[in-house]
């Protein structure tokens, strides 16, 4: 009893799937391939390899010329940085030649600023020396004036003494007019003289 209320509690907790009838297997299809797709399957097959080949063929020869591209462009760089190299050099040379030409005008104005300053002071010591000889002259004409006007002073003096003399004359003594006339005479000389002298 016991085991067949066993059998009984199995089969109440069973799904409908395990109670229901196991499928029957399917049977291989009778139906070939037929020549013909069997020979386009090869020559797809074959078309396939040879393309498979040809891309290992492309696969190489792109190895190559990426190789060949970086050598090149490491071949380039090189040439690159030595242009830079020389470019820069150029640069300098270049700098150095426009200071030096830069340096080359300016000793040439230098040198022309020299001689102007030289002939400058030139022509300020001859200014100077000019001013000195005019002021010395103006002295000397302004020392012989003064001399000049005392001895026509004296001589003004004179030729009053000498008329004061002659007014004086007493008597007219004919030799005393004859020495009169002769002083008169010579009086008169030095004074013609003194005037062709001032002139």
């Amino acid at each position: 009893a016991a085991r067949v209320k066993n059998i009984d509690l199995v089969t109440d907790n069973m799904t409908p799937e395990v109670v229901a009838p196991a499928p029957m297997l399917k049977t291989p299809s009778q139906c070939a391939l037929r020549p013909e797709t069997i020979v386009e399957i090869r020559r797809m097959q074959i078309e396939s390899y040879e393309l498979s080949k040809a891309i290992d063929y492309e696969v190489r020869a792109m190895e190559k010329r990426r190789q060949y591209i970086e050598t090149m462009t490491n071949f380039l760089n090189v040439r690159i940085m030595e242009l830079n190299k020389v470019k820069n050099n150029l640069k300098s040379e270049k700098k150095w030649l426009q200071m030096t030409t830069a340096k080359i005008e300016h000793l040439k104005e230098s040198q022309k600023q020299v001689q102007l300053q030289d002939i400058m002071a030139c022509l300020n010591n001859e200014k100077k020396w000019n001013e000195d000889q005019a002021n010395f002259n103006k002295e000397m004409y302004d020392q012989m004036k003064a001399k000049d006007d005392e001895v026509q002073s004296a001589m003004d003096e004179l030729k009053e003494r000498m008329e004061n003399i002659e007014n004086e004359a007493d008597s007219p003594d004919p030799s005393a007019d004859s020495a009169s006339h002769h002083r008169t005479a010579k009086h008169q000389g030095s004074q013609q003289g003194h005037t062709h002298r001032s002139h």
